[in-house]
């Protein structure tokens, strides 16, 4: 199982107070719930994930948010308002560089105040996992 312990404390200290709506970028996947706890205040909260089992776990979970089975790299094609945050965790180390750097420039246009991205430091492949868009690549260079 994944944690999140570190990360939350660092979401909730740079996480935009004021923010009346959110777009969290991926927001199903193995500890979810850590970060839409931190979300709760926000009264405009909108989840996209590319895994429908994700999408209807986090709809039973969270019931006043609004969630979308879609793939990230599609959000450029619909109308989706602005949002005060967007944010992703987990997610990017999952794109080539091309797709992540496509991804960046997709939340930079729907973000309104701040763009929270987060990617784990070490990271092993679980053996249980065994789906394409789990899969972590090789992700080193994007940052040289």
């Amino acid at each position: 199982m994944v944690s999140n312990k570190g990360v939350i404390p660092r979401l909730k200290d740079i996480l935009y107070s004021n923010a009346r709506s959110i777009l969290d970028v991926g927001c199903g996947g193995l500890a979810p719930s850590d970060f839409w706890e931190v979300f709760s205040h926000i009264p405009i909260k909108y989840g996209i994930d590319i895994n429908l089992e994700n999408i209807i776990s986090m709809r039973e979970k969270f019931p006043d948010g609004v969630f979308i089975c879609m793939d990230a790299m599609l959000l450029d094609n619909i109308h989706l308002h602005h949002f005060d945050i967007v944010h992703s965790q987990n997610v990017i180390e999952h794109l080539n560089k091309t797709e992540a750097s496509l991804l960046i420039e997709i939340m930079e246009k729907l973000a309104i105040k701040q763009i929270i991205i987060g990617t784990p430091k070490g990271f092993r492949q679980p053996d249980f996992i065994n789906l394409p868009y789990y899969e972590h690549r090789n992700f080193a260079s994007f940052w040289v």
